[in-house]
């Protein structure tokens, strides 16, 4: 493969910019309820509209099912329970309401099913480990020598998650991890280094860093290296294809893009789309991905 060039990458097509890997969690999410996709982003977007206007001013669907899943959890129900008890009162209420018209009853029963979705994930996040608790479990482990783990821990440290550690130590276990071989410690040096955290920006070493982490099996890495090119470059095209393949959400839209404009390819829709599909699937929240598979 060819090196990079040193010119600023530019964006691929319709693909979203480049995301930091490490914000708010240390592992991926739980997989998305394909079945209730739908509905699901129709309650999604009543709920910023819940967080946007008054109780007065929205359905009395969306009130209650919002006020009950920001609520603190009470010691003799759980989160899921109170969404639960909401949906199959407001699925009453709805029927009750439809007067036997067979339309309306199917619609009551679709955001019923949306309602037990939504439900269902209040429930996972409840059970899902803090930041701090996975940080800590990093570091334990860490300790014991893995080196995935250091780079996790250490990724934390330069983002200033660990109260007490200077981000110079974070760069210095994850540089020390990827010596090592491990693939996500060169893709958190790299990342170090495209936005300067304890080192001075230098896009040559980003990109070099980035095509390592490629090499050793890193999504990120791949993605991260194909934006290296122009977008009409056919060589971005593979190393698209493998970050989507390593379940790269990014990666799956910048290759999607691609075939569907044919930047650095052929124009192909048969592939733009399995790759937006395979982005809808990695994340369901991604509305414009999942529209997109379904209009190719």
């Amino acid at each position: 493969m060819a090196s990079p060039p040193t010119a600023r990458p530019a964006k691929a097509g319709a693909s979203k910019p480049e995301a930091w890997p490490f914000t708010v969690t240390l592992s991926r999410q739980p997989a998305s309820l394909d079945a209730i996709r739908p509905a699901a982003h129709g309650l999604k977007r009543a709920f910023r509209q819940v967080m946007k206007i008054s109780p007065q001013s929205c359905s009395l669907f969306a009130c209650l099912a919002a006020a009950v899943a920001l609520a603190p959890a009470c010691k003799k129900e759980s989160k899921e329970d109170k969404v639960r008890g909401v949906c199959e009162k407001m699925y009453k209420e709805d029927v009750a309401k439809c007067g036997g018209d067979e339309a309306c009853t199917t619609a009551a029963a679709g955001m019923r099913e949306s309602c037990l979705g939504l439900a269902k994930t209040v429930g996972n996040a409840e059970k899902r480990p803090s930041m701090a608790s996975q940080i800590d479990e990093a570091k334990g482990k860490c300790d014991k020598g893995d080196q995935e783990e250091c780079s996790k821990y250490g990724a934390a440290v330069m983002l200033g998650k660990v109260p007490g550690q200077e981000p110079s130590v974070g760069f210095a276990l994850v540089s020390k991890s990827c010596e090592s071989g491990n693939a996500n410690g060169c893709e958190m040096t790299g990342r170090a280094y495209d936005k300067g955290l304890s080192v001075a920006v230098d896009k040559a070493k980003y990109y070099e860093y980035m095509k390592k982490a490629c090499d050793m099996g890193s999504g990120g890495g791949c993605r991260s290296f194909a934006l290296s090119f122009e977008s009409t470059d056919p060589q971005r095209i593979p190393y698209l294809e493998t970050a989507c393949a390593k379940s790269d959400q990014i990666g799956c839209i910048g290759a999607g893009a691609a075939f569907m404009h044919g930047q650095g390819t052929t124009i192909d829709k048969a592939k733009a789309k399995g790759f937006f599909q395979k982005a809808c699937d990695l994340k369901a929240t991604d509305t414009k991905s999942c529209e997109l598979a379904k209009s190719l």
